[in-house]
């Protein structure tokens, strides 16, 4: 048969194919085991295809009839056959000019051939290792061909992108190297006719993905049968001795396995594809997805088998890439379920993941996508805890403190601080079962700071879901009930809120409060519930109107409680109760039946309007009802019966252009019935929340515009023109303030949506003034505009967050549209609201409102300090800004010695601003206020110590600040007894240990003293002009000695410091040498 092969002319290729169909069928037969000697000589592809041209068509059937052959006889192979077949099959898997199904059927008898391999390596291990090493190359670089050139095409073609072009085949073989697209290109789509006939495209599409998604199969389990033949071979050990050396891969092949995870991962998105876009969800997609589930089960199974060390060798590298997989393609988190359900990888895997996810988490503030794709990984690891405790807590044991720390760290200065409590709920769950003991000790040292951080929050003003969030961090604290007696008052007013809550708070909160009644003495028990016995009470009676489960436990509780449950029956009760008898806003009703008419009352109705407004979960027609009711309101109550020429003489009266503005007080115009006054707000509310709403702002805008408008016009025709009033005389007109009112509601409002209709409010009113007033500058003289400022300023000063960011957002428009002249006269007031802002939030969770308010002094300042220009200029306005810009600068200066860390470090900021803005020095713009710092810089009344921590860090930080400037505003005088002092407490704060500090009564209760000795080291390094040698040379020894402290925090502060302060002094070349190799010697292990 051979030689028949063998004398078979070159373009007989109907012979030849004859040939091989009988030789499929002898193979078929026991004769195969007569073709053993001779079986090398058919993998010589001369003899098995050919020379001729036209003998491509018979190469699928020649390699198909051959691993058939070499399948059944693999056992009787030798090494060397082994190796040819290996080599032909390999360069067939890559052959782009084989259909999908030949590349398969090779990649198939190669992992057959893998067993046959480690029977060869109990005699020849080297190249057998050798062999094994060149497949899994292979395989990896088919998976490569896959990720980078047939899998887009394969997507864009599924899309329904065509490609067009002339189909020709290529008669060679082509690698990966010499793949190019076009090839590719009609290799997918220009398939046989046969395949377009008939079915269509569509079908020639889900062929082509369904024999792409065998062939990823396949590659996967061929690399799975690779690995095991690497663990199950024999193989020489070296010289090291090591027992487990043999296990441990060589760099060459750990390469191979890291570019596996690149592109088998990549490769992997084949089943992403839908197949059938225009068909229904069958079985067919669940059999599917099952399948992929398979895929990337045994894909983990590759890697759950490998040495721990290769393992972490391998993901430390290349967990990035796994994790933006992850992102882009959610099935492939199988992968990282499988690692972390394996007790071997579990701790590996999990330590690799924490430690990226923990560089990750500022990203979590900002994107929301990525936020919770490290969320879900976290819960992930903080899951696999409670799967393998004694391996895995170990492993978060060392991450605990960064965790909890940073996740209230980051919270309180990100865009979206939701997700770091969500995190740190997830870590309290999983962790929270009563079995972690090395977690929990772990844990006590957090408790009091974490503690009182998060009762400070639930107390705060947030969005409800934030507050029942920490309300739950509170109650759900991973430690043991005895950990938490010394902090028990402070679960108090936590417990107290969650009985009030939603229902999953009521059942956390009742499962505390019988944790604690059942296991403390009645008598401790009694005296912390003391100053919240009364709501506790209540919430526990009210708890059994409950149709739950709850009101079981709540039952239960009382009876535990005994004769003190109904000691709150003394308490005053919260009751709802008309505030006044004076009358509210009613519809007159007449009926034919009765003489005296029907009041129906409209606030409650407006009141139910705005609250379906307001809730997302109103239907749409109960919603477009809700604005009915609040336009038809706003309409009787405005009543225009006015005639159109009337008003038209009115407003184009020269006196609105020319007469003189009231200043009386803006608090005269308002009504006197308050009632009437609250129910007109909460309409004109109810329409700015409408015009927030999709599907009614198309209706609702108009309506507002011309509302606004026309209360802006009666503020004005009240406050100047021809007739001014001084004092608002009728009781049943328009109040027009109430528009501004309105406004600053909505503007504080939680939903920060609403600002964007108060924003465009106040534009209308601002051009209404303008245009009937004829200038902006006389249009912001008007008492309305006067009070708007008033309002939008005491938003800033109310206690919730998101009030303040609607008074910056507001006070924002106000810079950048108002007059300049208005604008200085106001300015002193916006910064002291700036100020206050930024104080205010300082430690609280405010959704970067921070930032968002720093941002806005900035912009604020750029327009109001830089030079006017020539359109606008004149003396009086001159010596406004000029005025204005004292006052600023002034309170800038103030506010550099500040004990808050935020106002003292924007106040520097802003003074190097205001420097830029007016080309000046800092020390130029400073000099003129420097008597507010005569006696602070350095403190001559007080010793440093005398003062609380924080105002002792604003008063050095000022210090450096004046003292580094260029040039120095102050300089310290070691002549001088005071300056002496004070350079004295800097050098005591910097080289005395922390119990020595400690000792002190202004440091006993201060947790953390870093922030005050890199304070005090900065004062000192600034000292490097003192002329004293003395002194320098002190300086540099306590800078030296703190850079072998073992705090990073002080580490850094130091080398810093060493780097300013040798800037003004020469260092000895022998000192220097003295110092570090004393450094160096601290470095060493």
């Amino acid at each position: 048969m051979l030689n028949l092969m063998r004398n078979c002319p070159k373009e007989a290729a109907h012979l030849r194919k004859e040939l091989l169909i009988a030789a499929r069928h002898i193979f078929a037969t026991d004769l195969r085991q007569k073709f053993i000697p001779s079986i090398d000589k058919l993998f010589d592809e001369d003899l098995l295809i050919g020379k001729g041209i036209t003998l491509d068509s018979i190469r699928p059937l020649a390699y198909s009839t051959l691993a058939d052959l070499a399948h059944h006889v693999r056992q009787s192979l030798s090494l060397d056959v082994l190796i040819k077949a290996v080599n032909l099959f390999s360069k067939n898997v890559h052959d782009e000019t084989l259909a999908v199904g030949i590349q398969t059927m090779s990649c198939k008898l190669l992992l057959n051939l893998v067993d046959c391999l480690r029977h060869h390596s109990e005699i020849e291990p080297q190249r057998s290792r050798a062999i094994l090493s060149k497949l899994l190359k292979v395989f990896v670089k088919k998976f490569e061909t896959i990720a980078k050139i047939q899998l887009p095409l394969i997507i864009q073609k599924c899309k329904g992108q065509s490609f067009c072009g002339p189909s020709t085949n290529s008669s060679s073989p082509a690698s990966l190297s010499l793949i190019n697209v076009p090839d590719l290109k009609e290799d997918q789509i220009s398939n046989e006719p046969a395949k377009s006939s008939g079915t269509g495209i569509q079908w020639v599409n889900s062929v082509n993905v369904a024999e792409f998604r065998s062939l990823v199969k396949t590659l996967v389990g061929g690399v799975k049968t690779i690995t095991w033949g690497f663990f199950n071979s024999k193989f020489q050990i070296s010289d090291t001795g090591l027992p487990n050396h043999e296990k441990l891969f060589s760099p060459d092949i750990l390469h191979s396995y890291i570019d596996l995870v690149h592109y088998a991962m990549e490769a992997l998105d084949i089943y992403t594809i839908n197949v059938n876009p225009n068909q229904q969800r069958t079985s067919g997609l669940i059999s599917r997805s099952k399948e992929e589930k398979e895929v990337l089960e045994h894909f983990s199974g590759i890697f759950l088998m490998m040495h721990s060390q290769n393992f972490q060798e391998i993901f430390s590298t290349t967990i990035h890439f796994l994790v933006e997989r992850i992102h882009k393609n959610q099935s492939l988190q199988v992968i990282a379920n499988s690692f972390l359900a394996n007790p071997t990888t579990s701790p590996l895997f999990a330590t690799v993941l924490v430690e990226y996810l923990l560089d990750k988490m500022e990203e979590m503030g900002t994107n929301l996508e990525r936020s919770n794709l490290y969320l879900r990984l976290f819960k992930l690891v903080f899951g696999s805890v409670s799967l393998f405790p004694v391996e895995n807590e170990q492993m978060l044991r060392p991450h605990l403190h960064k965790i909890v720390i940073r996740s209230m760290e980051l919270a309180l200065i990100s865009d979206e601080p939701y997700n770091y409590f969500l995190l740190l709920r997830a870590l309290f769950r999983s962790i929270g079962g009563g079995s972690h003991d090395l977690l929990y000790q772990e844990f006590l040292p957090l408790l009091p700071n974490l503690l009182e951080g998060l009762n400070r929050l639930q107390s705060g003003f947030h969005k409800q879901h934030m507050r029942d969030l920490f309300v739950e961090l509170c109650l759900t604290v991973p430690v043991r009930l005895s950990s938490l007696l010394p902090y028990l008052p402070m679960l108090m007013d936590p417990l107290v809120s969650a009985l009030n809550g939603s229902p999953t708070l009521i059942s956390q909160g009742l499962r505390t409060l019988e944790l604690c009644v059942d296991n403390l003495q009645p008598d401790f028990l009694y005296d912390h519930i003391q100053p919240v016995r009364a709501a506790l009470m209540q919430a526990l009676w009210k708890t059994l109107r409950n149709q739950d489960n709850a009101a079981l436990v709540a039952f239960r509780v009382l009876g535990k409680f005994g004769g003190g449950n109904r000691k709150m029956m003394v308490e005053p009760q919260i009751l709802s109760y008309q505030k006044t008898e004076k009358p509210t806003i009613s519809i007159v009703t007449y009926f034919q039946e009765y003489e005296t008419p029907i009041d129906f009352p409209v606030d409650e109705a407006i009141e139910s309007a705005l609250r379906a407004l307001g809730s997302n979960s109103t239907e749409q027609f109960y919603r477009r009802q809700s604005w009915e009711i609040i336009r038809c309101f706003l309409a009787a109550f405005i009543s225009l019966d006015d005639e159109k020429h009337i008003l038209l003489k009115l407003f184009t009266h020269v006196d609105f252009v020319e007469s003189n503005i009231i200043n009386s007080s803006t608090l005269q115009h308002k009504i006197e019935n308050e009632t009437v006054r609250g129910t007109h707000q909460t309409a004109l509310i109810g329409m700015l929340v409408a015009s927030a709403t999709k599907d009614l702002r198309d209706s609702v805008c108009p309506v507002m515009a011309a509302v606004v408008r026309h209360y802006t016009m009666v503020a004005i025709a009240q406050q100047a023109g021809p007739f001014p009033q001084k004092v608002y005389q009728t009781a049943n007109g328009v109040d027009p303030l109430v528009l501004i009112d309105a406004l600053a509601s909505c503007m504080g409002h939680e939903e920060k949506e609403l600002c964007k209709p108060g924003i465009a409010c106040m534009g209308i009113i601002l051009d209404t003034a303008t245009n009937i007033m004829g200038n902006k500058e006389r249009a912001c003289r008007l008492p309305i505009i006067q009070y708007l400022a008033e309002k939008m300023i005491s938003l800033c000063y109310d206690r919730p967050w998101y009030s303040k960011v609607g008074g910056c957002q507001a006070i924002q428009f106000l810079c950048k549209h108002m007059s300049l002249r208005a604008l200085f006269q106001n300015l002193f007031n916006f910064l002291k609201a700036f100020m206050f802002v930024l104080m205010d939030l300082e430690g609280d969770v405010s959704n970067g409102a921070i930032d968002i308010t720093k941002n806005y002094m900035k912009t604020m300042l750029e327009i109001c300090l830089s030079p006017i220009s020539e359109c606008y200029k004149n003396a009086d306005l001159n010596d406004l800004q000029s005025k204005a810009s004292y006052e600023v600068i002034h309170e800038l200066v103030r506010h550099i010695t500040s004990p808050n860390a935020i106002v003292r470090e924007e106040s520097m900021a802003l003074l190097k601003h205001i420097g830029t803005l007016q080309s000046k020095t800092v020390s130029e713009v400073m000099d003129p206020h420097k008597d507010v710092l005569a006696d602070i810089i350095p403190p001559k009344k007080h010793l440093l110590r005398h003062q609380p921590a924080n105002a002792q860090i604003g008063l050095m930080d000022g210090n450096t600040f004046c003292t580094t400037l260029e040039p120095r505003l102050f300089t310290i005088d070691l002549t001088n007894t005071y300056h002496k002092l004070f350079f004295h407490e800097l050098l005591t704060l910097s080289e005395a240990e922390d119990a020595t500090l400690a000792k002190l009564d202004c440091y006993k209760n201060v947790p953390n003293l870093i922030p005050l000795r890199t304070s005090a080291l900065r004062a000192l390094a600034a000292c490097h002009y003192i002329s004293d040698i003395g002194y320098k040379e002190k300086i540099i020894n306590i800078i030296f000695k703190v850079m072998e402290n073992d705090k990073p925090e002080l580490q850094e502060t130091a080398y810093l410091c060493m780097k300013h302060f040798i800037t003004g002094v020469t260092l000895e070349k022998e000192k220097v040498w003295d110092q570090t190799q004393r450094l160096m010697m601290s470095c060493a292990p």
